[in-house]
Formats: C-alpha cells, sequence, structure tokens
C-alpha cells in the first residue's frame, strides 16, 4: 500500500469520525425500549450508545453486575432491565473513562432523588453540545500534526478533569 493510500484512508476515517461526532448520539428515552429486556440484549444496546473508537471498551455482565453490587445502577426484576437501566449504564459508560468508581458514585449521590428521566434529559442536552464544540474544533485543527491535535485534546481533557475532580471534592465535603 501506498503513503498516499495511507494518507487518504486517515482523512477517510477522519471524515467518519467527525461525521459521528455531528450525528451519532445516545437514544433518547421515547427511542428507548418500553418492554424489559435482558441481559445479552442490555448489553447489545449499550454498546450502540456511545462512540467508540476500540471496540474492546464494550459493557460485560460481570461489569453490570459489579455496578449493581457498588450501587451505581439499580437492581433487575427477575433477570430483566428497563429504561432506567439503559440510562444509568450509558451514564456509566461514558462517565468511566473519565471518573473513578467513587466519583461515579458521589456523583450519582449528590443528583439524589432527581428523577432518571430528568439527568438522562441533561446529560444528552450537555453531550451533545459538547460533542459539536469537539468536532468544531477538530475541524479547525485539521492543519496541524496529529501529535499536535492530540495534545491540544489530551491537555482539555487533563484541564477539565481537574475541574470536575475538584467540583466533586466538594460536593463530598
Amino acid at each position: 500500500m501506498s503513503k498516499s493510500n495511507d494518507i487518504d484512508e486517515s482523512k477517510l476515517s477522519s471524515k467518519l469520525f467527525l461525521e459521528s461526532l455531528a450525528e451519532t448520539r445516545p437514544a433518547t428515552l421515547n427511542e428507548m425500549p418500553n418492554f424489559e429486556i435482558y441481559m445479552d440484549q442490555l448489553l447489545a444496546y449499550i454498546d450502540r450508545q456511545l462512540i467508540t473508537i476500540n471496540k474492546d471498551q464494550g459493557l460485560t455482565a460481570a461489569m453490570v453486575n459489579n455496578y449493581i453490587k457498588q450501587g451505581l445502577v439499580s437492581r433487575s426484576s427477575n433477570k430483566r432491565y428497563t429504561r432506567k437501566h439503559i440510562v444509568e449504564l450509558t451514564l456509566i459508560q461514558s462517565l468511566k473513562t473519565v471518573l473513578q468508581i467513587k466519583e461515579l458514585s458521589s456523583l450519582r449521590e449528590a443528583f439524589g432523588d432527581i428523577e432518571h428521566s430528568n439527568i438522562y434529559e441533561l446529560f444528552l442536552e450537555q453531550l451533545d453540545h459538547e460533542l459539536n464544540l469537539c468536532a468544531e474544533e477538530y475541524k479547525s485543527l485539521e492543519d496541524l500534526e496529529s501529535s499536535e491535535k492530540a495534545l491540544i485534546f489530551a491537555l482539555r481533557a487533563y484541564a477539565n478533569l481537574l475541574c470536575c475532580r475538584q467540583i466533586i471534592a466538594q460536593m463530598e465535603d
């Protein structure tokens, strides 16, 4: 394969990635199944909820059971899962790459008795906003070397993580 094909494939890959950033969003509550589903259906559904680069990042039954034991996810009824479980697991899957389990637990506790549908609507709205901002910035940096772009996004993630952890620490006090 020639170097020019590698570049073309790289640009195509970037184009598809930008399209995903601009268009791919988790299902709304109304788009989710309005009936109980089994674990294998739940795992497949959650895997389609978020943009992933590495397909090995998928949710497993062991992970779901662990989240239930840790109180991050509601217990199922007769091994059947509802919209609430889909919401909880979508939130966890998106945030676990950034936050530690203890921080996820603190965040969940901070929301208290707020209805899961309200939290999810806030999540969807903010995720859409952040993904659109990210897509715009990704496009604006297209003339930079990949290493420079990666550094810019890594530093932004670091700065955002610092702020997030400070806020969570204050909530825990």
